[in-house]
């Protein structure tokens, strides 16, 4: 079952990740910042697919997400 970003806690976070709460203080303050750091790198996949190929960037980015 999928839980949206409010419902999901930094233990819930660290026992999925397999690391101490403690490290991931080390790297992040709050939960949210995560989701900004995933959101980035997934960013960085779909623009470097986007500029792979020679089709209408919509085709592309629609291709990628299906």
């Amino acid at each position: 079952m999928k839980k949206k970003a409010e419902e999901i806690n930094i233990e819930e976070i660290t026992q999925r990740a397999h690391i101490a709460k403690g490290s991931f203080y080390t790297h992040f303050k709050r939960k949210e910042d995560v989701i900004s750091e995933v959101a980035l790198l997934e960013y960085d996949v779909v623009k470097d697919f986007a500029f792979k190929s020679s089709d209408n960037i919509y085709e592309q980015i629609s291709a990628y997400l299906k």
